[in-house]
């Protein structure tokens, strides 16, 4: 397998993740921050940091859906 770093056109940038953030399989978050709350789809590109509590789809990554703080209910054992 050859390193990301010897790849022909390949950008390494880390990625900035909030809390309770959902990323979806193939998504490419090149240097970004993801505010807490956020989901995104999968496949899409995010290519500037998004809001916190919204759900964002698409090449490039756009806002779909705007959720609450209010309605996010944190999982506890029993």
């Amino acid at each position: 397998m050859v390193p990301p770093e010897q790849r022909p056109g390949v950008d390494i940038a880390s990625a900035r993740l909030g809390r309770h953030v959902t990323i979806g399989a193939g998504s490419v978050l090149p240097g970004c921050e993801i505010g807490e709350g956020a989901s995104v789809e999968a496949m899409s590109r995010v290519t500037q940091s998004l809001a916190p509590w919204g759900t964002h789809d698409g090449v490039p990554a756009l806002l779909i859906k705007k959720s609450r703080r209010s309605t996010f209910r944190q999982w506890r054992p029993n």
